[in-house]
């Protein structure tokens, strides 16, 4: 399935930061995406929809198909109650949508890595698009394998 992100807003909140967009399936508008920023729940109006996931629609059911497609991720934490691997929903989902749209816009300024100690969904940009030299300048800063290209 290709989504796309557009008409992305981010704002900053007390608990990290917000946004909103505009979700596109295969260039249709599939769906309005809302995330307050203040721990809750993630707001998802599909566009054949009035309201919410509660919706019986197709989009609807569009949705819980590529959710269910993902499997399962694994905790960070290591085990939650007893448990290692989860399931995807929306917000999980949706998650790893705004991840690769933020990763896309700065794909364009560079070439992204990683560091060990860098957490997960977090990447840094060497600002060329050059491989030979990005992979030069990153062995001679942080030397050969000490880094992860993304």
């Amino acid at each position: 399935m290709n989504f796309q992100i557009k008409a992305f807003k981010h704002w900053q909140t007390e608990d990290g930061g917000g946004y909103q967009f505009n979700l596109y399936l295969d260039g249709k508008k599939f769906a309005w995406v809302h995330n307050d920023g203040n721990g809750g729940c993630i707001d998802m109006n599909f566009a054949d929809g009035k309201h919410n996931m509660d919706d019986d629609t197709p989009n609807g059911k569009i949705w819980d198909d590529y959710v269910k497609s993902l499997g399962q991720w694994k905790s960070s934490w290591g085990a939650i109650n007893g448990q290692e691997f989860f399931d995807h929903d929306t917000d999980t989902a949706i998650g790893i949508l705004v991840e690769e749209y933020e990763m896309s816009k700065h794909r364009k300024k560079g070439i992204l890595f990683k560091l060990p100690v860098d957490g997960e969904g977090t990447f840094r940009t060497i600002k060329t698009q050059d491989m030979d030299l990005a992979v030069a300048q990153l062995d001679k800063t942080f030397g050969k394998g000490k880094y992860e290209l993304v």
